[in-house]
């Protein structure tokens, strides 16, 4: 028998030829073909022998070609189909949402109400503020409190009302310099002020009055009188709707300053 690929002679029952090392798939058809053609002399055996190793060689490739075009590749890649993306979409689209939600809730601070102690501890950010005329004379007094920044103090507009110049003072007595008002409302009576530099003083949080209820606790901090840092303490009493504002009426006694 004779190689399909590189013509050489190789056994009968030989699988692989020894000289190219290819497989003999068809070494049956071959062997079958032979022995048709054993009464030939030598050189018409080799002959018949090498056409019909051809025509084997020809028959397994165009069976071979037969089945390939038959049968589909099967590892080609298989195509998605549209409704598989779009379950697959919806699946992450559902992971996505869950995971925000916790994230959210894992985040967002739990509302806490704090005891008089702890709001009396948050007098540190709220300052004395002292205005002075022309003539460096004491016409007012008053209380802010540091919010936003440190370098920020918000108080009333009529404390502020015909100053010249402006000092913050603190508990501890430190005094700090004003250089003007970048934000006040007469009507509103409110004023946020601009320190010269940075005081490192910690800002308050500004809550959200919409949720403030009528009976709820408050406390007041100021320095009525110049006394520094007094604290009092009521309920808010009324939520009186005033245009686009609302105004909120409580029973913490407040004296002037």
């Amino acid at each position: 028998m004779y190689c399909k690929h590189c013509g050489e002679l190789i056994d009968d029952d030989s699988t692989f030829c020894q000289h190219c090392g290819k497989s003999q798939q068809y070494r049956r058809e071959v062997t079958r073909n032979n022995s048709d053609i054993e009464g030939l002399s030598s050189d018409e055996n080799k002959e018949q022998k090498a056409i019909s190793s051809e025509a084997s060689a020809e028959s397994f490739v165009e069976k071979r070609t037969e089945e390939t075009s038959a049968t589909p590749y099967t590892n080609k890649k298989r195509k998605i189909k549209p409704l598989a993306i779009i379950g697959i979409i919806a699946v992450v689209l559902v992971l996505a949402i869950g995971i925000f939600f916790l994230v959210s809730k894992g985040l967002s601070t739990p509302h806490r109400e704090l005891s008089a102690t702890q709001i009396a501890n948050l007098s540190d950010s709220v300052l004395t503020l002292q205005v002075y005329d022309k003539n460096h004379d004491l016409i007012a007094t008053g209380s802010g409190f540091v919010v936003n920044t440190d370098k920020t103090i918000v108080t009333n507009y009529h404390v502020i009302d015909q100053g010249y110049y402006v000092e913050a003072v603190s508990e501890a007595d430190v005094h700090y310099n004003v250089v003007g008002a970048t934000f006040f409302d007469e009507a509103a009576d409110i004023a946020i002020l601009q320190f010269e530099a940075s005081t490192g003083i910690i800002p308050l949080e500004i809550a959200d009055s919409s949720s403030a209820q009528v009976g709820d606790t408050v406390y007041a901090i100021g320095s009525p009188l110049g006394l520094k840092n007094t604290v009092s303490s009521g309920i808010i009493s009324a939520i009186r709707e005033e245009g686009n504002h609302s105004d909120i009426q409580m029973t913490a006694p407040i004296s002037a300053g």
